[in-house]
């Protein structure tokens, strides 16, 4: 494995308002509760708009060990030099972000401005971007061509280190659910594939929050979509959203939280903070491997069944190594990682409803040395085995190293 670990970023977009913080007393005490609630990075978008803001947000990140990513201004090179400048040499400032939710033709225009501000960035530090979620290119038919060529053009041009998309599947109506998540796994291969491409990590948006059209997600769908998204490689969480923000009025929004408009905990701080102490437990594991194929284990629909110009044959199998057999009633993903020889598995339930427990047994093509990672972290299976049963609670991934 890598001599130096890799840490999973779980991060929140839309940061505590400034009236929150407006003296450093109070920016320390609302990032000391960020920790609380398990993230380590802050998606700093807008608050350039208030540099005083910004400043006292990265000292109180500084202080509660938090990391930033600021937020750019993409149409003013000047501008977002001398923001970078004012903020660059904290050791919490780990990104710029340059963009969210570009359009095609504005990629290009990324890809300028990063070739300008590179320069200046130090050591560590990485440019980034977000791109649309595939839904945005047909809602009713999604044109899966135009995406992949999006995310191409975006690994192509933009010039960025990190593919970052947002995609957002739990609607009001939950009879939505098979469909929207069928997207959100199209959405995940296509930028698992694009990472690879370009070798640069990825990241997501998980969403916690509802909004018009939209519901909370419980805490098992919470739970589900970090594993699912970590399942498929993504080394970075991003919750949308942590406060109630502005609209466009500089009222209450309509976007729920995990804080309310007026700074209170709501029920979805809870949810995601119980899911944040369980990924806790799994200490980055995951990450110090590199995500192989998939497999699908019961399946409700063709999640996975979609037009799009990429061959996807090597990617998703019918068993992934080494597994020999899967015996299970419940709906599975199953996703295989290696690392220097060493070969792991990483089980997601697709059950989300209350009574989704489920049990799994994984017969392997010969016997290994297992450890076992969980929500309460990590377990030595005694002796080596061919065979594993595994339970899992509704949503939970389990990640198991074979050697």
């Amino acid at each position: 494995m890598a001599n130096m670990k890799k840490e999973l970023k779980i991060g929140i977009w839309a940061a505590p308002r400034k009236e929150m913080t407006e003296t450093q007393e109070e920016a320390d005490k609302r990032y000391a509760e960020v920790a609380e609630f398990g993230a380590n990075t802050i998606c700093a978008e807008f608050e350039w708009y208030c540099m005083a803001n910004l400043l006292r947000l990265i000292k109180a990140c500084e202080k509660n060990n938090l990391k930033v990513i600021v937020g750019l201004p993409l149409d003013n090179y000047n501008e977002a030099h001398r923001i970078m400048e004012e903020t660059k040499n904290s050791p919490a400032v780990i990104s710029f972000n340059l963009i969210d939710e570009p359009n095609d033709d504005q990629l290009f225009e990324i890809g300028k401005m990063s070739d300008l501000l590179r320069p200046d960035i130090l050591p560590g530090q990485t440019l980034t971007c977000n791109l649309l979620t595939n839904g945005a290119f047909g809602w009713d038919g999604i044109d899966y061509g135009a995406y992949h060529r999006h995310v191409v053009s975006c690994g192509t041009n933009s010039h960025v280190d990190t593919l970052s998309f947002d995609n957002y599947p739990y609607g009001a109506d939950s009879k939505g659910d098979p469909d929207a998540i069928k997207r959100l796994m199209q959405n995940l291969l296509e930028i698992n594939m694009g990472g690879k491409r370009f070798n640069v990590p990825t990241a997501d948006f998980i969403q916690c929050s509802s909004w018009s059209g939209t519901r909370e997600p419980s805490e098992n769908e919470i739970r589900f979509l970090c594993h699912l998204s970590l399942a498929f490689g993504i080394a970075e969480l991003k919750y949308f959203l942590y406060q109630t923000p502005y609209d466009v009025d500089l009222k209450e929004g309509i976007f729920s939280g995990a804080l309310d408009f007026d700074g209170n905990r709501t029920p979805v701080f809870d949810r995601c903070k119980k899911v944040n102490t369980e990924l806790a437990s799994f200490d980055s594991i995951f990450l110090q491997y590199n995500q192989q194929n998939i497999m699908l284990h019961n399946p409700l629909n063709e999640y996975l069944d979609f037009d799009t110009p990429v061959n996807y044959n090597g990617f998703i199998l019918s068993l992934v190594n080494p597994i020999k057999e899967v015996i299970s009633d419940g709906q599975l993903l199953i996703s295989n990682f290696e690392a220097e020889g060493k070969k792991a598995l990483y089980i997601v339930n697709f059950d989300t409803t209350e009574n989704g427990n489920t049990t799994v047994t994984l017969n392997f093509t010969e016997k290994y040395s297992i450890s076992k990672w969980t929500k309460t972290g990590c377990e030595n299976i005694s002796g080596t085995n061919d065979t594993l049963s595994l339970d899992l609670i509704p949503g939970e991934g389990i990640f198991v190293e074979l050697n």
